[in-house]
């Protein structure tokens, strides 16, 4: 019995995982399957671009999800756009949306409490 709660585990840990991230993720809001569906999502920054394929939800929609664990901390300010690569006219790409954020180092202090009182 011991041998089996042994193996149920194991399979648990190594083998049933089929997709481990880091995140946090970039993500939009999903494109309703009744409406224009992108197939991949273009991300520039700097001099970098990445494209990351669309994110086809239970439902059939597709939203952009790319994993943000990769990326060194620092500000990050972002274009992004949606881009159709199966059409008949090539790859269709929508305006590019900006987008801007900071990732903080691993292990940032916090800013320490401001204005800290008693309250009757």
């Amino acid at each position: 019995m011991k041998r089996l709660i042994l193996l149920v585990s194991l399979l648990g840990v190594f083998i049933l995982p089929t997709h481990s991230s880091a995140g946090p993720f970039l993500s939009c809001d999903p494109y309703p399957t009744t409406a224009w569906q992108p197939t991949e999502f273009k991300i520039t920054y700097g001099a970098v671009t990445v494209i990351s394929p669309a994110e086809t939800m239970a439902d059939g929609s597709k939203r952009l999800s790319w994993d943000l664990g990769q990326l060194a901390p620092g500000v990050y300010n972002l274009n992004v756009s949606a881009v159709k690569t199966d059409s008949i006219w090539g790859n269709v790409e929508s305006t590019p949306v900006p987008f801007s954020f900071t990732k903080p180092a691993p292990g940032a202090t916090p800013p320490s409490p401001a204005g800290i009182k008693l309250l009757k």
